[in-house]
């Protein structure tokens, strides 16, 4: 996937923003799109999320969008509000060819 000049890549999001939280693409869009960034408007949130694939979700798998936030307290009170699932980019992405994947399913520790 290419970018645009000066646009931070992902690696770069990850460092300077490593608090991410996923959403089921359907808690994000539609209607509830305003909602969810009118909530983020003065967090610490990166202006671009990323997205992954999961195959574990049910019923047959589904796109979660990731919300890369610098503060962690921001993170926790837009999981709180949202339902949504934590996500380390290092152990939750996969490798390679697969780095738009989330390959092993959150555990409840």
């Amino acid at each position: 996937m290419s970018r645009r000049k000066g646009e931070p890549t992902g690696a770069q999001i990850d460092r300077a923003h490593p608090h991410q939280v996923a959403l089921s693409e359907d808690r994000v869009m539609g209607a509830n799109y305003d909602v969810v960034h009118g909530f983020c408007k003065d967090l610490s949130v990166h202006r671009r999320t990323q997205s992954v694939y999961a195959q574990w979700a049910e019923p047959r798998g589904g796109y979660f969008i990731i919300f890369c936030f610098a503060e962690k307290e921001d993170a926790e009170r837009f999981a709180a509000e949202f339902e949504g699932i934590p996500f380390d980019p290092k152990r939750d992405r996969g490798k390679g060819d697969r780095k738009r994947f989330w390959d092993v399913a959150p555990t409840d520790s």
